[in-house]
């Protein structure tokens, strides 16, 4: 609760532990910088790419997991993020590269 009246909604248990799920906490194995990317539907609608490269990332994270917490955090403290959110649980079924890519771009 601030001085003026206001409060703020955050999640910083949860979050820490999606960055930890996706491997971009401090140990972060992909050399990225989460500060400056840009969402999904920012750049393109998600599609189906049923011709697109696998998931690269398959064995170190699950899709659906990634999916799931951000969509209860969106739903709870991050509403900024839920048209992203939701682009990328369409494929949740069977994602690939550029889905994988959308999920870790969500800032």
């Amino acid at each position: 609760h601030f001085e003026d009246g206001s409060f703020e909604l955050s999640q910083p248990h949860l979050i820490t532990r999606i960055l930890q799920l996706l491997k971009l906490d401090n140990n972060n194995q992909w050399k990225s910088n989460t500060n400056s990317r840009r969402t999904p539907s920012e750049q393109v609608i998600l599609h189906r790419d049923s011709e697109g490269e696998e998931r690269k990332y398959e064995k170190d994270w699950n899709y659906r997991t990634a999916v799931g917490m951000l969509t209860y955090l969106q739903g709870i403290s991050r509403p900024d993020i839920a048209v992203h959110v939701h682009q990328c649980a369409r494929f949740s079924v069977d994602p690939k590269r550029s889905h994988e890519k959308a999920i870790i771009n969500i800032d």
